[in-house]
């Protein structure tokens, strides 16, 4: 993959995590920032961050301010690495995805966290015999608790796009599956799914998991890793012809499979 030379070898600037902030109105999944934009970034500064959500909060919109300490910058820190030696590694290959199509394409948004989400579990699964300390079951235990959280988030947005209005009870089992993160002391999936669950929380998710599972598929029937990061970075600019490439590839692959 084309990664920078500094990736994950040098360290961040601060302990602090990065935040993010995203804002929904209440009754839609579309951003309420300017020019829809899906999210303002404010680095280490958690004040200017606290400040940018009372603002929004204020105004009666959804918000969720998110903390992270894995981006696109590749930068090591203490608390990124006191994370599962599983996590790191799901983390390390999720963002160099993230280089490699900012180098390659401009694959959308909707597509791009889908992407590095699955090249982050399974590029973690297909090393494990390659790397003693990378446990195949701790690694498939954690995949299936990633895409159970994905299964009820894209839930959450069928639902919302049959009903047109603000979660209510329908979000009990989402929180069941983060209880259980949080209960088993997941350190990275608790902090990275452990939030309140309004509008802004499907806005920021909608990204990783509306067609996450759509690209498990094609990585299945494709069955190669290397093929199907090709096959992705070559997609084109618009989310409704991506989709379309992408059923046709899962359809003409799996013919062939049968």
């Amino acid at each position: 993959m084309d990664i920078s030379n500094s990736f994950y070898s040098n360290w961040a600037t601060s302990e602090e995590p990065n935040y993010y902030l995203y804002v929904s109105k209440k009754d839609t999944l579309l951003s309420a920032l300017k020019a829809q934009r899906k999210f303002k970034y404010f680095g280490f500064n958690l004040k200017e961050a606290k400040k940018s959500k009372r603002f929004y909060d204020e105004k009666q919109f959804s918000t969720l301010l998110y903390k992270t300490y894995g981006t696109s910058a590749a930068q090591l820190s203490n608390h990124l690495l006191s994370y599962s030696v599983e996590s790191v590694s799901f983390i390390v290959f999720h963002e160099a995805i993230h280089q490699h199509i900012r180098i390659n394409t401009k694959l959308p948004y909707s597509l791009t966290e889908a992407m590095c989400d699955i090249i982050g579990n399974y590029a973690s699964l297909a090393i494990f015999k390659q790397n003693i300390e990378l446990n195949k079951i701790k690694v498939k235990e954690q995949i299936e608790k990633i895409e159970d959280v994905s299964l009820e988030i894209n839930k959450l947005l069928n639902n919302f796009k049959l009903h047109k209005n603000e979660i209510t009870t329908d979000k009990v089992e989402l929180i069941k599956k983060i209880q259980n993160l949080k209960d088993n002391k997941d350190k990275f999936l608790n902090e990275r799914y452990n939030y309140e669950i309004n509008n802004a929380y499907l806005l920021r998710n909608t990204s990783y998991t509306k067609h996450y599972f759509k690209l498990k598929k094609l990585l299945i029937v494709t069955d190669n890793l290397k093929e199907f990061i090709q096959f992705m970075i070559m997609l084109p600019t618009e989310e409704s012809e991506c989709i379309s490439e992408i059923n046709k590839k899962i359809e003409i692959l799996s013919k062939s499979i049968d």
